[in-house]
């Protein structure tokens, strides 16, 4: 990125081979749209090059501690670590994005950038350049930032599964929790890595690639809006239990901002383009990409509940909800399958209350497996 914008202020200073480099800054708010479904591809498209700043919190588990440090020290200075690089890093890409963009502005006309479409570095290399090493060079640097988040990506999201699996709510939990032989778990990671892996060369570039693209950050939205209204949620509960707010608190008109946003985007996707229904960014029905992405979801709901509800009815058992305790401090909670004919006792042991959740805390002396109980203690 740095190489970028140091290259755009070469270019605005008429060091390259561009002919005009302020052609783009003349009349800069002609022709701007107002078009709903543009506007609601741009906010998407925007949201996508900010969207890895959240695996920031998928790595809090390798934040180092001092051994001398107790929990509720080494949890302060996690807080204040986050607390002050977090938003530093976003408000540093923030500014690098802006002059970028004003590097793209200034080596290309209006008319090259509207043709561009997802090649638009390509056409700035070109422009100030004009030979094709400019451009192998530039794939490589794009496989370089490629890398860059394919590392935090898998770790991420190779995590997430695995959790998912070791709760029980993923089938095959064997495949996404085992970590033999190298100490890993390989299933999420060979999952996260086939996935990404589509990503990057399958889809032409083009119509193919903003559908993907427009999928994943769509879906992203409804997934932030759930969770939203899952906080008001919890802060509602916490209220009428008197359990009042611990620790860093967001201020509710922040919260419903976020909320009316989130909507607003949802929205907006459906709203046609004036005069035709193919979209801004694709060859075809514009609302394809949320209508899609709306499928997949309710798909989803309905294998939940089958899961939840219709399995447990032809096998004659319930889930319940056990919370454990491991060595390395980790807090979580898994699912468990109990026979109709073993769950009172079950209850009565792990104390169950009325939700299903075992109000006795398992404490693992090493890393569990799917639902296997190794090397177990049961406290209160």
């Amino acid at each position: 990125m740095i190489f970028l914008v140091i290259l755009g202020w070469v270019v605005l200073g008429g060091h390259t081979k561009v002919e005009d480099p302020h052609a783009s800054f003349r009349n800069v708010w002609q022709d701007t749209t107002s078009d709903g479904n543009e506007i609601a591809n741009s906010i998407i498209k925007v949201a996508f090059s900010y969207s890895g700043f959240g695996y920031a919190f998928g790595v809090v588990a390798e934040h180092m501690r001092n051994e001398t440090d107790s929990d509720e020290q080494a949890k302060k200075k996690l807080l204040k670590t986050y607390s002050f690089y977090v938003p530093i890093s976003m408000c540093v890409i923030f500014v690098f994005y802006i002059l970028i963009i004003t590097a793209y502005y200034a080596s290309a006309t209006p008319e090259e950038l509207k043709n561009s479409g997802n090649t638009i570095a390509t056409t700035m290399f070109k422009n100030v350049f004009g030979n094709k090493a400019a451009t192998k060079g530039l794939a490589a640097m794009v496989a370089l930032s490629s890398f860059g988040h394919l590392i935090t990506a898998v770790l991420s999201h190779s995590r997430a599964l695995r959790e998912c699996g070791r709760q029980g709510v993923l089938p095959f939990g064997q495949f996404w929790t085992q970590t033999k032989p190298f100490g890993t778990p390989l299933g999420p990671i060979f999952i996260t890595w086939l996935i990404n892996f589509i990503m990057i060369v399958a889809p032409p570039a083009g119509s193919a690639y903003n559908f993907i693209l427009d999928m994943g950050t769509y879906s992203s939205y409804i997934f932030t809006l759930c969770l939203i209204i899952g906080l008001l949620r919890i802060r509602r509960d916490r209220r009428l239990k008197g359990l009042g707010n611990k620790g860093h608190y967001l201020p509710l008109p922040f919260i419903i901002i976020l909320l009316l946003f989130h909507i607003m985007v949802i929205a907006i996707a459906f709203v046609p383009p004036k005069g035709t229904l193919i979209g801004s960014d694709v060859s075809f029905f514009y609302a394809t990409y949320p209508i899609v992405t709306i499928c997949i979801l309710f798909a989803c709901g309905l294998y939940y509940l089958v899961w939840r509800f219709a399995l447990p009815k032809i096998g004659s058992y319930v889930h319940r909800e056990v919370i454990y305790h491991l060595e390395n401090g980790e807090l979580g909670n898994k699912i468990v399958k109990v026979k109709l004919k073993d769950l009172e006792e079950w209850d009565q042991e792990h104390e169950t209350d009325e939700n299903g959740v075992a109000t006795r805390i398992e404490v693992y002396r090493e890393n569990i497996e799917t639902n296997s109980k190794k090397d177990v203690e049961i406290t209160g």
